[in-house]
């Protein structure tokens, strides 16, 4: 996995999901705390690039709204306003496997109905094999 993948997924895991859990409207991630986080040297313009790159907004369904501080520095904070993600935006991967990192099952690549993600869902909680 390339190092802004790795970086996007550490915000949204660390960031964005916490911040819709609890029902925010927006939230900001201070670039130094990213780099600390993840234990990088040197990779602060990495960590910035990937805070204002599109893939981390479409991604993660936020809005940079805001930048303040240096354009590459520890002290820069981004603030994002947290996106709408619709209830049929679930998708299965082409492998179709499902992405169960955390929480209820998350499919990727195409649509597939509430129903399917919810039998989906029992199947995980049963630790059944899917079939």
């Amino acid at each position: 996995m390339k190092l802004a993948d790795r970086i996007r997924d550490h915000v949204q895991h660390r960031y964005v999901d916490p911040a819709r859990q609890r029902g925010a409207e927006s939230f900001t991630v201070v670039a130094g705390e990213v780099h600390r986080d993840m234990k990088l040297a040197n990779r602060m313009p990495a960590v910035c690039g990937a805070l204002r790159s599109k893939a981390l907004q479409s991604g993660c369904r936020v809005s940079l709204v805001r930048w303040s501080g240096p354009d590459q520095g520890s002290t820069a904070e981004a603030t994002f306003k947290l996106l709408a993600v619709p209830d049929d935006s679930a998708v299965v991967p082409s492998d179709g496997l499902l992405d169960v990192r955390e929480g209820p099952p998350r499919v990727r690549n195409h649509r597939i109905t509430p129903a399917e993600v919810k039998k989906a869902h029992e199947v995980f909680e049963a630790n059944e094999p899917l079939t």
